[in-house]
């Protein structure tokens, strides 16, 4: 999969002389129905022996538009972690928009003729909301006009819902959220990141299409736990990557193989009154003690996957109270059944 970033790096991108479907959109999350727009894609690519090209953007357009930092807004997946996804979803290639400020005042006019005329382009596949130029002024009404001029064929697939039984349905019109009759949720990275921060973590996996999962190395922690039986990996966390606090059934990928964990994703609180204090006791961690696990992964990058909260954090006062539990929380991973998982 060719991978490609930046506005003036797409002038050089040598595209195959094939014909191409393109799907677009920042794709937080790559849910469901996120991974039902590119399916549709790849599919109609493999009708006309074509290519499949993911449009997406570096930095969330919120980030430049609605002036959001990394401390106030914070993504499913890091692009590091979407090109995995893309990669396993087999897609020819992926083009990282640079959102700026410039970008964010492009007319959409100007827009679509600057990728149309870039690719030899058959198909666009969209979603239902997607927008696009200067103030999202460019909707499905526009580009349904702009493809018409230049014989491109658009398609918009339907949004994903979901019934609080989990049960998953598309429709081809909006609900209204007030309609209780439907009880559904309209599946999106908002409410996805709202489910996880709550700890609905297996309602989350199930939107996702995946366990939720952080990529990335292992950084040298305090070392307290190696000394009362309990190693743990501790996994550097971008700044803009969100996570859920508590402690969770986890799976933890080293060099591809996969072993069960017990995963504790918090500020380290206990250690605040003691004399294991630290300067970054406040900030977020993520400790993943790896069951039948003794290998010193320091600097080494690895994958790990939530499946299920057992616990929110507790403040404990003493550092022998805080492992009596841990036992717990182990004995808990131990016995449980990762068979649906």
């Amino acid at each position: 999969m060719k991978v490609f970033f930046g506005i003036n790096r797409f002038h050089k991108i040598k595209i195959p002389q094939k014909t191409i479907v393109i799907a677009i959109g920042f794709f937080d999350g790559l849910h469901l129905g996120h991974q039902k727009v590119i399916e549709e894609a790849k599919n109609l690519a493999k009708k006309i022996n074509g290519y499949l090209f993911v449009l997406t953007f570096a930095r969330h357009p919120k980030m430049i538009i609605k002036n959001e930092t990394y401390e106030t807004f914070k993504l499913l997946l890091t692009n590091r972690e979407k090109i995995i996804l893309l990669k396993k979803i087999n897609v020819n290639g992926v083009v990282f928009f640079n959102f700026n400020k410039t970008f964010s005042e492009i007319n959409p006019k100007i827009f679509f003729s600057l990728i149309s005329k870039k690719f030899k382009l058959k198909c666009l596949v969209v979603g239902k909301d997607f927008c696009f130029g200067a103030d999202r002024k460019g909707n499905i009404d526009l580009l349904n006009v702009l493809t018409k001029k230049v014989n491109i064929e658009l398609k918009v697939v339907n949004t994903l819902y979901l019934k609080e039984d989990g049960y998953l349905k598309e429709f081809d019109h909006e609900i209204l959220l007030d309609e209780e009759i439907f009880k559904f949720r309209k599946i999106s990275s908002t409410f996805i990141k709202n489910e996880l921060l709550l700890g609905n973590i297996e309602k989350v996996n199930l939107m996702l299409g995946y366990n939720f999962f952080i990529r990335n190395k292992v950084i040298k922690g305090l070392g307290l736990a190696r000394k009362f039986g309990f190693p743990t990996a501790n996994i550097f966390i971008p700044r803009n990557k969100i996570l859920p606090e508590g402690v969770f059934v986890g799976r933890v990928n080293v060099d591809e193989k996969i072993y069960n964990a017990v995963l504790s994703s918090g500020k380290r609180e206990s250690l605040d009154k003691n004399k294991f204090k630290a300067q970054s006791v406040l900030k977020l961690c993520l400790e993943a003690h790896i069951l039948d696990f003794n290998e010193n992964i320091y600097g080494k990058e690895i994958e790990v996957y939530f499946i299920k909260k057992i616990r929110d954090q507790i403040k404990f006062e003493t550092i022998d109270l805080v492992f009596e539990q841990v036992k717990k929380d182990v004995e808990f991973v131990k016995d449980f059944n990762y068979k649906h998982f």
